[in-house]
């Protein structure tokens, strides 16, 4: 979230950084638990990273 803040345009290290955080999303996303997903140590670990799965993306949205 802090990158989000900066005020001056991503380095090398911000872009290497945010492709990490999103590499790490979309392979977990692969490994999504069948059942008790809302407490699985898979949706913490998700969330720890800045992504909630359970919650509607904007796409998903049903107000759009």
């Amino acid at each position: 979230m802090q990158l989000l803040r900066i005020k001056r345009a991503p380095n090398a290290d911000d872009i290497k950084h945010m492709r990490r955080v999103v590499n790490f999303i979309r392979r977990q996303l692969t490994l999504a638990p069948r059942v008790n997903r809302e407490t699985s140590r898979w949706r913490y670990a998700l969330m720890n990273w800045g992504h909630d799965p359970l919650k509607l993306s904007d796409t998903d949205s049903p107000w759009r």
